[in-house]
């Protein structure tokens, strides 16, 4: 039965779907005359008043046309949808996705504790921002964000990542990508270099944007200057606090021997710092940008790890000689990060609530990191490194068991993993396979269970 008078839809609306799918099928076709008002009142049970109510959205819409003292007639649409609600759709399913949304099962590297975000604090200051700064919030936006949001970033890079900056050199954005965008346009003649492996969005986004690039191998300390001395790189792209995917942190000296290169050849670095927040090890790493004493490194943080990825907040700071260029070709651009985030954002800092946040997240990760390498180190045949910091480990399988095996076999068992070798520039298969690991949406209750399944049905 096409009309179901007990669901919640409307009658009006389910006439005019049935329609209007009658018509996109081509079974109602260009020029036919549909029923009268009152045959289709009378065949689907319902008031002439609902049926023309139906008819009057087809009209509307265009689907159909009246003509006085005749009746309504369908018009023609080209079969603009005919192919497209018969056919199947092409794309494979994002098994990550999957992942992310069974938040206690994921070893997906970029997962957060997504159920540890802290919704009352967010709430609170949402009424009082409503409440108190409503004038203010119907202000036009500032282009590089509003300037006491940047002044608390200011204050925060100052205490958590050893260097003192401007509010007017800091451009937030809503994704790295924008910012890079803003890079592409205020810098002529970029040849970048990226790491090797490294963040395989990297690659795709500066071949969109026609940029050329050239791999940076890794050593032992990271990104490897001498080969960077290599190719005729400006500007390189660097996460030096820790590394992706490879957890390396770059020695001191490798740091001072990158930016001696910047200084020599009059280059600029990028610095990504992902996810400095959290090390398990000693100290926070000092960031490479305080040691840059001639204004050579490009600053990027985000909120993704730290708070959530879907405040989609992220944020560059200039050197400089580039914001007065940013301000000479960009003087449209307009922060697109909503100006009530942003206030948000502000007050979460203000009240120290980021802080103690942030400290809270650390003890939780630091846990769950803690646990995954006591269940791991029960394996025999595998190696662990990249432990001191982030939200993922790495673990090398010394076994004979292939990279495809690996991956084949966690599929059967419900799960997604992430090799090593899909982070090189051109994939590889490595000799001794590596698993990237994710504990941050893992809960410790369920670590052991959920690590033995994925490794039985490695056979080990």
């Amino acid at each position: 039965m096409i009309i179901n008078k007990n669901n919640k839809v409307p009658l009006y609306e389910q006439l005019y779907n049935y329609l209007k799918s009658k018509i996109l099928n081509s079974e109602f076709k260009t020029k036919d005359r549909l029923p009268s008002k009152r045959e289709l009142a009378k065949n689907f049970g319902i008031s002439v008043n609902t049926v023309t109510t139906a008819l009057e959205q087809l009209v509307s819409e265009g689907y159909i046309e009246s003509k006085e003292r005749s009746g309504f007639y369908v018009l023609d649409i080209n079969n603009l949808y005919t192919s497209n609600l018969k056919a199947k759709s092409n794309f494979k399913k994002d098994l990550s996705d999957e992942n992310i949304l069974n938040l206690d099962d994921s070893f997906y590297y970029n997962a957060i504790a997504y159920d540890l975000f802290p919704s009352n604090s967010f709430r609170k200051i949402f009424g009082d921002i409503i409440n108190r700064d409503l004038k203010k919030m119907n202000l036009s936006p500032q282009a590089q964000g509003d300037y006491s949001f940047r002044k608390q970033i200011c204050n925060y890079l100052e205490m958590a990542r050893g260097f003192k900056t401007k509010p007017e050199n800091i451009i937030i954005s809503a994704g790295m990508e924008y910012l890079f965008q803003i890079l592409f346009s205020i810098m002529d003649d970029q040849v970048f270099g990226i790491e090797n492996p490294g963040y395989n969005a990297l690659p795709k986004l500066l071949k969109n944007h026609n940029k050329r690039f050239y791999p940076i191998n890794l050593d032992s300390d990271g990104l490897s200057v001498k080969n960077l001395e290599k190719t005729k790189v400006n500007m390189v792209i660097t996460t030096p606090s820790h590394q992706f995917p490879t957890g390396i942190v770059m020695p001191i000296n490798r740091r001072v021997s990158l930016l001696n290169w910047a200084y020599q050849n009059k280059s600029y670095i990028i610095e990504d710092d992902y996810d400095s927040e959290f090390r398990y090890i000693g100290k926070p790493i000092p960031s490479l940008k305080s040691l840059d004493e001639q204004d050579r490194v490009i600053f990027m943080g985000n909120f993704s790890k730290s708070i959530s990825p879907t405040l989609r907040i992220s944020f560059m700071v200039l050197p400089d000689k580039l914001v007065k260029i940013y301000h000479e070709r960009l003087p449209f651009l307009i922060c697109p990060v909503s100006g009530i985030l942003q206030a948000m954002m502000t007050e979460f800092f203000m009240s120290n609530k980021f802080v103690r946040h942030i400290n809270r997240m650390r003890r939780i990760y630091r846990k769950r990191r803690d646990k995954m390498i006591d269940i791991l180190k029960n394996y025999k045949d595998i190696e662990l490194s990249g432990t001191d910091a982030g939200l993922h480990l790495i673990a090398e399988f010394k076994n004979d068991i292939s990279e495809e095996e690996l991956i084949s076999s966690a599929k059967a068992a419900g799960f997604s993993v992430y090799t090593m070798s899909e982070f090189f520039i051109d994939k590889i298969e490595l000799k001794n396979p590596k698993l990237l690991l994710g504990f941050g949406s893992m809960h410790t209750e369920i670590m052991d269970k959920k690590i033995r399944k994925l490794f039985n049905a490695f056979g080990l």
